[in-house]
């Protein structure tokens, strides 16, 4: 730099003044340092803000057990219950009548066979007739009524016997597609179902969801039907499905207990949206 004075002399006397734009351009480079060096220092800044920022927004670790909302858990059972219910609701049968024959097998290894009557008035009410059809007022048998009260059994010669006992099977294969879904859940949650247990499985090579844990309930997952029923030693299934005027009927019925056939029913002459007079299901009016 020394020598720049004595160089600007020389060249001004052989040429024009020429204006010097290095300290121009010094101040430039130096402003532009700057402002870069600031410019990533707030960068730099704003990174640490936002990462405070973020830190205090997580909630701090702990072991603590986590604190309920206070609102109650949907079962997801429930949504298998909800499920039957939508898919024929609006379609399924409201009355029910059939004629079966009726193997059983006692305790001591006997087998009978016997034709039954059965009558449905959808929901919560059936009628069996154990040996003679309604229609027959002379013929003593054994009449069996289900109600939503429970169970009411005529046996010839002798005064109705009531319990509570309620038909899981008119409840999962019937009643659930014609009763509100809150009426089916709280029946079967007081029978003892864990409707907060669900799985997938397979019955006779179709998919199926189990709901429930020692007690459970098997529904085909494509048609929304009740298939099977465990309940302990206790199994029940429904087979042989045929459509019938909107909904569906099992043909055939089955209940084991510790893996022996105690009841076996076989279905004829199905038919659907009959006329069943209230009195049929009236347990004071039985013969």
């Amino acid at each position: 730099d020394s020598q720049m004075p004595a160089q600007l002399s020389q060249a001004s006397q052989t040429n024009p003044p020429r204006t010097d734009f290095r300290p121009i351009l010094r101040f430039c480079v130096a402003l532009l340092v700057a402002a870069t060096t600031f410019g990533v220092a707030a960068f730099m800044v704003h990174g640490v803000v936002l990462k405070a920022l973020a830190a205090s927004a997580r909630p701090a670790a702990t072991n603590a057990p986590r604190q309920s909302t206070g609102a109650a858990e949907t079962p997801a059972g429930l949504a298998v219950i909800q499920k039957m219910h939508d898919r024929y609701a609006s379609t399924w049968y409201s009355t029910l009548s059939f004629t079966e024959i009726a193997e059983q097998r006692s305790d001591d290894g006997k087998t009978t066979s016997e034709t039954w009557w059965e009558e449905a008035k959808l929901p919560g009410q059936l009628r069996i007739d154990l040996g003679a059809p309604p229609t027959d007022t002379s013929k003593p048998r054994r009449i069996v009524v289900y109600t939503p009260d429970g169970e009411y059994d005529k046996r010839p010669g002798q005064p109705v016997h009531h319990t509570d006992r309620r038909n899981f099977l008119l409840i999962l294969g019937f009643d659930v597609y014609r009763q509100p879904v809150d009426r089916t859940v709280e029946e079967l949650k007081a029978e003892g179902f864990d409707l907060s247990k669900v799985r997938s499985d397979t019955w006779h090579g179709r998919n199926v969801t189990v709901v429930g844990g020692d007690k459970q309930f098997w529904i085909d997952t494509e048609r929304q039907l009740f298939v099977r029923l465990i309940d302990g030693d206790t199994e029940a299934w429904f087979d042989d499905y045929r459509p019938l005027d909107g909904g569906w009927i099992a043909a055939e019925v089955g209940i084991k207990n510790k893996g022996v056939m105690r009841l076996h029913e076989v279905y004829s002459n199905i038919k659907a949206n009959v006329d069943l007079p209230d009195a049929m299901f009236d347990p004071g009016r039985l013969p």
